[in-house]
């Protein structure tokens, strides 16, 4: 996953430490996984949002290289609040109007958001 996302780095000019953060919080979550020997539906949860936790900040940066102002948005904080039920999680009803007020308050910028990453009411 590592050399897959420095090649894209490299091939969009895109300075190599730019997920260097990312990469050390999911190999320390992938070293906590092993040194347990179990993964919990929520670490689950964790593991499989690097993905679009990757690509969506790496998308924006690459918007606003060639000059097109973006932001990269986890769902979550632009409102996508959900159940607490890791791996089967539901939008809340308030979900719909927080994405759009946030939305309308970014609206300089190209939104690039991830996907279904929701966030718990009280997370």
């Amino acid at each position: 996953l590592e050399v897959r996302h420095h090649g894209l780095l490299s091939d969009l000019s895109i300075p190599e430490d730019f997920l260097k953060v990312r990469f050390h919080e999911l190999r320390e979550l992938v070293r906590g996984i092993e040194l347990l020997g179990e993964v919990t539906p929520r670490t689950c949860d964790l593991v499989l949002s690097y993905g679009e936790t990757l690509m969506a900040p790496l998308f924006a940066y690459y918007l606003e290289s060639v000059g097109i102002p973006a932001q990269a948005w986890v769902a979550g904080e632009l409102g996508l609040l959900t159940d607490d039920r890791f791996t089967r999680a539901r939008p809340l009803p308030e979900a719909n109007e927080l994405i759009a007020e946030t939305l309308r308050q970014a609206r300089d910028h190209v939104p690039v958001i991830t996907g279904y990453l929701g966030r718990g009411r009280f997370r």
